[in-house]
């Protein structure tokens, strides 16, 4: 049976239980989606139209051999279904005249029986295969080893060395050398007019020394005046006696 709708022309090979529907084939075929395949088909599940495309790419998953595949897996066990092919407009008018070309197989799809083979479980025979030593090989010396990279041309070069004025008076220095500083609570201290820094040192230690003993002889000096109280009440004592 040869289809001529406003949707193109069309052999329609299967047509299970009267499925196909001009009108309700018209209003759920949309161009975008099947414009570009070549097999339609359309089944019919609890008065719900559904078309699903294929095409002529055996690669593709859609491939038209696997229409049986699909009524029997996607498709409602005894549902109407109807399968159709896609005509050009000059195929249409060379077929149209040819009743055996344009034939419509309205038996249905064949679901085949599943047939259970006998196993013979005495013919099973399982084989292992030998032991064998590992072929791991560990190379310590590789595992141990430091890696060696190359140094860039800019590394291999001797860093110049930066000077930079710290104040006046006291010159370019180099920037990695370390600044030492002095704090002093004596007045006018001067760091930069001490030429020898070991002898001032000393010397203001020296003088700590003796200022500190000049304290412990002032100390163990005897009270005078407690020393003559001491007598006065001993000659009171003796007079009253």
């Amino acid at each position: 049976m040869l289809i001529k709708c406003a949707k193109g022309y069309y052999h329609l090979k299967n047509n299970f239980r009267d499925a196909f529907n001009e009108e309700a084939f018209c209003e759920a075929y949309l161009e975008e989606c099947f414009d570009n395949d070549s097999y339609i088909v359309g089944d019919i599940a609890a008065g719900i139209l559904r078309l699903k495309g294929f095409n002529n790419d055996p690669k593709s998953p859609n491939y038209f051999g696997f229409i049986d595949d699909y009524l029997e897996v996607s498709c409602v066990v005894g549902s109407p279904y109807y399968v159709l092919r896609r005509l050009t407009e000059n195929e249409y008018n060379k077929i149209k005249d040819n009743p055996k070309l344009t034939e419509t197989d309205e038996s249905g799809f064949v679901i085949n029986e599943l047939t259970k083979e006998s196993f013979d479980k005495e013919s099973l025979v399982l084989e292992s295969n030998p032991k064998r030593r590992p072929n791991i090989e560990l190379n310590m010396q590789k595992i141990n080893s430091i890696p060696q990279g190359k140094l860039p041309d800019y590394l291999r070069e001797e860093p110049k060395k930066e000077t930079k004025e710290i104040s006046p008076g006291f010159g370019k220095v180099d920037s990695n050398a370390q600044v030492q500083s002095y704090v002093s609570s004596s007045n006018g201290f001067d760091p930069s007019k001490v030429q020898n820094r070991n002898q001032f040192n000393k010397n203001r230690n020296n003088n700590n020394n003796n200022n500190n003993q000049n304290k412990n002889r002032e100390n163990k000096k005897p009270n005078n005046n407690n020393n003559q109280n001491n007598r006065n009440n001993r000659h009171k004592k003796n007079h009253q006696n």
